[in-house]
């Protein structure tokens, strides 16, 4: 996608974690620019969930280390979310090596 006068590889955050999508991606769901350093991608989700403050909580002090994932918090329906690392969702994405980035 051109973005900013540079083409920006458009990566489904879906895809990365290898987990089904719940919209057909570009239809619906939400474009996102990360960036970190030099390196930018855009970053397609199904959805947002909207806007809440939270305690975050490392996953990598309470659990281990898991690729793309900084933490996780409790939400007000009990469910749990994680928390993406944007500089290592970055980083898989390069490193996966099925995008021209």
């Amino acid at each position: 996608l051109l973005w900013n006068d540079q083409y920006v590889p458009v990566i489904p955050l879906h895809q990365l974690f290898e987990i089904p999508p719940s919209s057909t991606p570009y239809d619906d769901g939400v474009w996102m620019v990360l960036e970190s350093g030099d390196q930018q991608i855009i970053l397609w989700v199904d959805k947002l969930e909207g806007q809440q403050q939270i305690v975050l909580k490392s996953l990598e002090k309470n659990y281990r280390k898991s690729a793309g994932i900084f933490g996780a918090t409790i939400r007000n329906d009990g469910s749990v979310s994680l928390i993406v690392e944007p500089g290592d969702v970055i980083d898989m994405a390069f490193h996966q090596g099925s995008y021209a980035c």
